[in-house]
């Protein structure tokens, strides 16, 4: 399975702090070596969930490029795996 893109931005309130929205970070990670994703700088409950599910920020930006015109973030996260040497030729 690949995952290209995870929408939870329209999680209904009910439905946060339940762990729905790990449950699919985690298998986004599993079948992803990297994964990048925005959200909005003011966000801050957001960010923190990214930030505890080790995404790093890559870059901000003042919102010119979103429809929204607000200041997001960048976040990426990359797998251990993808820094591993392939293994040696049999």
């Amino acid at each position: 399975m690949l995952i290209r893109r995870l929408d939870l931005a329209d999680m209904a309130a009910a439905d946060q702090q339940r762990g729905f929205g790990g449950a699919l970070l985690a298998q986004a990670k599993a079948a992803n070596e990297t994964l990048q994703l925005f959200t909005f700088q003011r966000n801050t409950p957001a960010r923190r969930f990214y930030e505890r599910h080790g995404f790093a920020i890559a870059a901000l930006s003042d919102g010119s490029a979103n429809e929204e015109g607000e200041p997001d973030v960048i976040y990426r996260w990359q797998s251990n795996r993808a820094n591993r040497p392939p293994p040696p030729p049999l």
